[in-house]
């Protein structure tokens, strides 16, 4: 093909393709973007799901052992010398020691009556007492102070003579009749009435009688049974000594 020919024809072509951009609108630039639509409305919740099977039980614990049994107290007893031995359910023995007596203030201005044990604890002796049990030789009542016999019964304490009047003494806890087994007190409050705060008691010539006047009569023994605390109430606390008038 000649060159003319060429020519005429890349012409022909360029006229139309200048046609058809000059019937192409130009593209303007991109507008703003519109405001975001409103939310839809929410979904309708779906059914709940069934309930899984319940879990099997576990199994009971074993049954603890027996606890072992507890041991009480059987008996106290006081010597002469004061010396406190403790008697247990189990048959063992405790040497609580020596007990020494003293005298505190409590509350209100109340007096604190105790006995202090060489272990080092407290016998309160407010509301309680030491016993011990024994056999009445007579008949006896409550509130009489009695002297152990040689033969190991009680009997009304006496200061008329020594015999009457120089053993154990104690204090019928209620009456009792001739072999009569008993608990009588060894040491301790009681209530006794007929003295005044402060008063020493001795042993009287009226058997198993308390006084606060000392006996004075040729013969007469001379012995110390304990203190008044109050008109209706005596500390017994048996002095281990005494005298007899010439």
């Amino acid at each position: 093909m000649s060159n003319a020919r060429l020519i005429a024809v890349y012409e022909a072509l360029d006229k139309k393709i200048q046609a058809l951009k000059a019937d192409t609108p130009e593209v303007g630039p991109m507008g703003p973007m519109g405001p975001q639509g409103p939310q839809g409305p929410q979904g309708e919740r779906g059914p709940q799901g069934e309930q899984g099977p319940q879990g099997e039980q576990g199994k009971p614990g074993e049954d603890g052992k027996d606890g072992e049994d507890g041991v009480g107290i059987k008996d106290v007893s006081v010597d002469m010398d004061g010396h406190l031995t403790v008697t247990l359910t189990d048959g063992n023995e405790i040497d609580a020691g020596d007990l020494t007596l003293f005298l505190e203030k409590g509350e209100k201005g109340s007096t604190k009556v105790a006995l202090l044990g060489s272990s080092g604890g407290d016998l309160d002796l407010n509301s309680n007492a030491l016993t011990a049990t024994f056999v009445a030789g007579e008949n006896l009542s409550d509130g009489d102070i009695c002297n152990l016999s040689n033969l190991g019964q009680m009997l009304k304490a006496d200061a008329d003579t020594e015999g009457q009047s120089k053993s154990m003494l104690a204090i019928a806890t209620r009456d009792m009749s001739i072999g009569d087994t008993g608990k009588f007190l060894i040491k301790g409050n009681y209530a006794v009435a007929g003295f005044g705060a402060g008063d020493t008691l001795f042993l009287s010539t009226n058997a198993g009688q308390a006084v606060a006047i000392q006996p004075s009569g040729s013969g007469e023994i001379v012995r110390v049974i304990g203190y008044a605390l109050s008109t209706n109430q005596i500390f017994f606390d048996p002095d281990k000594t005494w005298l007899e008038n010439e």
